[in-house]
């Protein structure tokens, strides 16, 4: 039997009209700016980190040990507090950052469209396609065209966590991060979670140490 995939082309028929929506901030969707000159926005950061949760004890996620805020650094050592967690996040965020500007082949682009492609880039490993199996979209020549509105459509077309694809999308047509949240307010979430687990649910002597370490810590 032949499995069923989905047209991964975009069409001018598909694309979204993003015009009919409000642009937060024309100046950030529209401007180019030097991609040397360019620096992922403070909103753009907050909107990548609350893809997360902060975890102060080591877990397994699709077979990778990590801790914090997904960093598999230091996942046997004491566990770890919201704002070393932060640290180990924000140097990996830097690092995928840095590889996209030499990657995208572009000379200049606007701040939105940087933002947008740098945490899509971050958080799934890829800004050249996005999508999954049944339907992904090759993107890599839509972005060195500029052609952001077939960018943004194929990102809220693919079926591969389409909250965080659509987002982007937003992010990159109409300068729309999303509702922050403060790193508090993630802090106060982990703390809420530590105190739900602890003991019965960590089941993992290390994970109970670490707990127990970082909750006196907090």
């Amino acid at each position: 039997m032949t499995d069923f995939k989905l047209d991964n082309t975009i069409s001018d028929s598909d694309l979204i009209e993003f015009d009919m929506f409000p642009v937060a901030d024309t100046q950030l969707v529209r401007q180019e700016i030097p991609l040397l000159n360019l620096e992922v926005s403070e909103a753009a950061i907050n909107y990548a980190l609350r893809q997360s949760r902060w975890k102060a004890h080591a877990y397994r996620e699709d077979d990778v040990v990590r801790i914090g805020y997904g960093t598999t650094s230091d996942v046997d050592g004491l566990g770890l507090t919201e704002e070393q967690a932060y640290s180990y996040w924000i140097a990996d965020f830097k690092d995928s950052e840095r590889k996209f500007k030499r990657l995208v082949g572009l000379d200049s682009m606007p701040q939105a469209a940087y933002d947008a492609l740098v945490c899509l880039y971050f958080l799934t490993g890829s800004f050249k396609q996005t999508g999954s199996e049944a339907r992904r979209f090759t993107i890599v020549d839509y972005i060195r065209n500029k052609q952001w509105n077939y960018v943004a459509t194929a990102l809220v077309l693919s079926n591969n966590k389409k909250t965080q694809r659509q987002r982007e999308a937003a992010i990159l047509m109409l300068a729309d991060y999303g509702k922050q949240v403060s790193r508090q307010s993630l802090r106060a979430r982990g703390i809420q979670e530590m105190r739900s687990l602890y003991p019965e649910r960590l089941l993992d002597d290390r994970a109970r140490r670490q707990v127990e370490y970082v909750y006196y810590v907090e």
